[in-house]
């Protein structure tokens, strides 16, 4: 298992899934692209936003586990807040 450290500054998002999410009975490349629409889509919007837009790419058929998690650092003020 690796481990990754991430910093987020204000207003940036991480979305992360599981294969199972963009493979399912249909072209790896197609369920990539599908996601990468709908996310970017919502990308202005809250992580709930962004996270019921990637629930929408989840195909009606789907029979793999799938997992994803949608991070949304809220803007701050200050220098502080960044650079903790």
């Amino acid at each position: 298992m690796r481990s990754l450290t991430a910093r987020l500054h204000s207003a940036e998002r991480f979305v992360a899934y599981t294969d199972g999410l963009v493979e399912q009975d249909r072209d790896l490349d197609r369920g990539i692209q599908l996601l990468t629409e709908r996310v970017l889509a919502a990308l202005g919007g809250t992580a709930r936003e962004i996270s019921d837009a990637v629930a929408s790419a989840i195909p009606t058929n789907a029979h793999d586990d799938i997992a994803y998690t949608v991070i949304r650092r809220t803007p701050t003020q200050g220098r502080l807040s960044d650079n903790r």
